[in-house]
C-alpha cells in the first residue's frame, strides 16, 4: 500500500504554462494564444499529457465574455478538471471543467466559460496559467 501512495504522490497532477500574449484579432477584443491565428501568441510547453494545445483565448466581444480552452483530438468533458489563469490585473482565477461549455467537434476538443475580466488586454505578457487534472 504504501508504494501505491508514494507512486500517487509523486504523480503530476498539474503542469504551469507560459502564455505570450496577443490581440489574436487584431481588433482589441480577443486576447490570449491561438495556433491558428495571426498574430496568435504562443504557449510554451506546448503539450497538456501528451495533447497539443490548440487555443487558450478570451473574447470580450460577447457579453459575458468568452474564455476558451482547445485541445487536439477527440477528449471527454472530465480530460482536465480545471484551469488556473493569471487574469490581466495579475490576481488568479480558477475555472472548473464541469461548468463549461464542452464540445467535442472529434478533430478538437473545447471548453469554454462565460466569465468577464479574465484577460482584457494584450498586455502583461506573458501570463501564466496552470491546467490540473
Amino acid at each position: 500500500m504504501t508504494g501505491v501512495l508514494n507512486a500517487l504522490a509523486g504523480a503530476p497532477t498539474s503542469s504551469i504554462y507560459s502564455v505570450t500574449m496577443a490581440d489574436i484579432s487584431s481588433s482589441g477584443v480577443n486576447f490570449g494564444y491561438n495556433d491558428s491565428a495571426t498574430p496568435g501568441g504562443s504557449i510554451s510547453p506546448g503539450t497538456f499529457r501528451g495533447v497539443t494545445i490548440k487555443v487558450v483565448a478570451n473574447n470580450t466581444s460577447p457579453s459575458p465574455d468568452q474564455l476558451g480552452v482547445t485541445l487536439e483530438g477527440s477528449r471527454s468533458q472530465s480530460f482536465f478538471t480545471g484551469i488556473e489563469i493569471q487574469k490581466t490585473d495579475g490576481t488568479l482565477a480558477v475555472l472548473y471543467t464541469n461548468v463549461a461549455i464542452f464540445a467535442d467537434l472529434t478533430t478538437v476538443s473545447s471548453w469554454v466559460w462565460e466569465i468577464n475580466g479574465i484577460w482584457t488586454a494584450a498586455t502583461p505578457s506573458p501570463r501564466r496559467i496552470r491546467i490540473f487534472i
